[in-house]
């Protein structure tokens, strides 16, 4: 590695070029980057790389709020779909639904001004954007952000309990509700926007998904293995009846479908 690492972050080079460059790069020759760097420089990368940091886990949180978000409403008749992804990705009901409401409260304030993330703390943002916390108080931590004021979790507590919000600190079932509850305001809009247009024969056909979708995690889950070996012959029995009841009923639905077009043409 040619390149001083240390001095090309401080030049603004994106942490993930520098990651690349230094995963090839030799002990020798950071032992010798590390010697080149002046106790000036020791300081401004201290602030670099905690500024990367920060907005690193702001981005992260807003990434999985997105992702769960959409995936949720795809799923909206499907709820067990949307718990698979949650316990595919280790992510408790908890966590999924702060981030779902840092997402839709505050995504379209950070993703068009990326400068402010590296001012907030991502659990500080979190706390900010519990349903029980009124919009007046992200209003105000995101002016302190645009001044370049840290919003860890002392200063977001205070902004909350200037906003007569109390009891920041909150049992995990309480702060799950309150994840809900903003997570669900938006839902029952949505909701109603979907169900337009759609008709009685094409709802049922949705029910079949859950089996479909438990039936390829399965067959995912156990690729490459002896299913004999890992899963018991009741179990997949009970599994193939099922899976074959699904398709049957689907083809029918299908086939009503069909019929019901055909009639429409004649």
């Amino acid at each position: 590695m040619k390149t001083n690492i240390y001095r090309s972050m401080l030049k603004g080079i994106s942490p993930a070029i520098l990651l690349v460059e230094a995963a090839t790069g030799s002990k020798i020759d950071f032992k010798r980057q590390v010697s080149e760097i002046t106790g000036h420089e020791i300081a401004q990368i201290g602030v670099v790389t905690t500024r990367h940091i920060r907005t690193n886990g702001v981005e992260s949180v807003l990434f999985v709020g997105f992702l769960l978000d959409i995936y949720k409403q795809l799923t909206a008749s499907e709820k067990q779909l949307f718990e698979n992804v949650l316990a595919d990705c280790n992510i408790s009901r908890t966590q999924g639904f702060r981030a779902i409401a840092v997402w839709r409260l505050l995504g379209s304030k950070l993703a068009t001004s990326p400068k402010l993330m590296r001012w907030f703390v991502p659990e500080a943002l979190k706390m900010l954007c519990e349903a029980r916390v009124p919009d007046a108080a992200r209003d105000e931590a995101m002016a302190l952000a645009a001044e370049r004021k840290l919003i860890n979790i002392k200063v977001a507590t205070e902004i909350c309990e200037r906003h007569a919000v109390k009891n920041t600190h909150e049992s995990t079932a309480s702060v799950q509700k309150n994840a809900r509850v903003t997570a669900n305001k938006t839902d029952k809009k949505m909701a109603a926007m979907q169900s337009v247009g759609v008709t009685a024969l094409e709802q049922p056909i949705k029910k079949p998904l859950g089996l479909t979708a438990s039936a390829v995690r399965l067959i995912v889950e156990f690729k490459g293995k002896r299913l004999d070996d890992d899963v018991s012959k009741p179990v997949l029995a009970k599994v193939i009846a099922a899976t074959k009841r699904m398709l049957s009923d689907m083809e029918d639905r299908y086939a009503a479908i069909d019929t019901q077009q055909l009639q429409e043409v004649n």
